[in-house]
């Protein structure tokens, strides 16, 4: 039989996919399968080489896989699970929907995501060049793709720029910003 094989990873390829990776098991002629961790599927077996791209996987969702040497002698043990998100989709489509002289409320499209996505709101008033805070910063736990952005200086010009983060905390690219006067 083979030995088992080590260092089972995986790394998030985009919203859709992530690649496993993993250690040589001891032997000769050795093969792997990659088995779905939820429901202990074959997602891929004859792999002769040390890694597996899953595709066509949820946006900002946790996958599972055990990765199992085998040969013409046996099987080897499960090596797992190992347990990555897919990356979160960037917000799309950010616009202001209301203003008063103190506050700016805004909205994006959630382009995909799951419910449970945290998002993050920033606020500038130059352009994001030095002048930058987080009035909702993620720890805020803020789920909805809205805001509103409180307390700012009436009759400025604000900047707000949003972002998402999978479960694995990894960001995603801010949007561009929009730019709306307090009154």
């Amino acid at each position: 039989l083979p030995g088992g094989a080590s260092g089972l990873a995986g790394a998030a390829a985009g919203v859709s996919s992530i690649t496993w990776t993993w250690g040589a098991a001891p032997g000769n002629g050795n093969l792997y399968r990659v088995i779905s961790a939820s429901a202990s599927t074959v997602l891929a077996a004859g792999l002769s080489g040390l890694t597996y791209t899953e595709t066509a996987l949820s946006t900002n969702t946790a996958c599972g896989v055990l990765v199992q040497a085998y040969n013409a002698a046996g099987a080897g043990a499960l090596l797992g699970p190992a347990t990555v998100y897919t990356l979160a989709a960037a917000p799309a489509a950010l616009r202001t929907t209301a203003v008063t002289a103190t506050s700016i409320a805004v909205g994006w499209s959630a382009q995909g995501n799951p419910a449970a996505t945290l998002y993050e709101a920033t606020l500038s008033t130059d352009g994001f060049t030095t002048l930058i805070s987080t009035p909702v910063p993620f720890s805020d736990g803020l789920t909805a793709p809205a805001a509103t952005l409180s307390g700012l200086q009436i009759g400025t010009a604000h900047q707000v720029r949003v972002r998402a983060r999978n479960g694995d905390n990894v960001p995603t690219d801010f949007t561009a910003f929009i730019t709306t006067l307090t009154r």
